[in-house]
């Protein structure tokens, strides 16, 4: 087990992925984060959270056709990303551009095979002391023959996904006492694999 280092007390701080790759890429970024201040919402983000809605909905209830696919992104931003539409001011022809994106983000996704998930969105939390929480969202957790493997979906380009994957990796161990198998981030646009 890790034994982390004694901190001194201060405020309640919640450390995510996201929080910890922009750490290391730019601490005063995420400073600034911690204190509330994020840049403004963008269509290219609304549209990677869509995607990740609809890749989530597929794992878990099935294949969406191309009928109702229109209709299920509409109730996806209506459970949960109403105040990003609103935050963003999209027209209604613009948000059918992004379903139309979505869309064929979906159709290269559905190339994927979908066997041996056994988890979609799974939120681990790890309570570090001295007001410390780890936290992160794994998008699906596969049951593979050599072990679990924990997938992170991008809708662009991999990046620099190491960092993000060790985060995931060493807060699965903590939270289940093994690490996982195998942890990979797939780009459903190009394709592109990292593990």
């Amino acid at each position: 087990m890790i034994e982390f280092p004694a901190i001194a007390p201060g405020e309640p701080l919640s450390v995510s992925a996201s929080l910890y790759t922009t750490f290391l890429r730019c601490p005063g970024q995420a400073l600034a984060n911690v204190q509330g201040h994020y840049g403004p919402d963008s269509r290219a983000s609304f549209s990677g959270m869509l995607a990740h809605r609809i890749f989530a909905r597929h794992l878990t209830s099935g294949v969406i056709s191309s009928d109702d696919f229109s209709s299920a992104c509409r109730e996806e931003i209506g459970q949960a990303m109403n105040p990003k539409l609103g935050s963003l001011q999209m027209r209604p022809s613009e948000l059918r551009g992004v379903i139309a994106e979505v869309g064929e983000l979906y159709q290269r996704f559905q190339l994927r095979s979908a066997d041996g998930c056994v988890g979609v969105e799974q939120e681990l939390i790890f309570d570090v002391g001295s007001g410390i929480t780890l936290r992160g969202r794994i998008d699906a957790v596969f049951d593979d023959p050599r072990g679990v493997r924990l997938v992170d979906w991008k809708t662009g380009s991999l990046g620099a996904a190491n960092d993000q994957l060790d985060f995931y990796a060493l807060l699965w161990g903590l939270d289940r006492g093994e690490l996982p198998a195998a942890v990979e981030a797939v780009s459903v646009s190009s394709g592109e694999r990292y593990e």
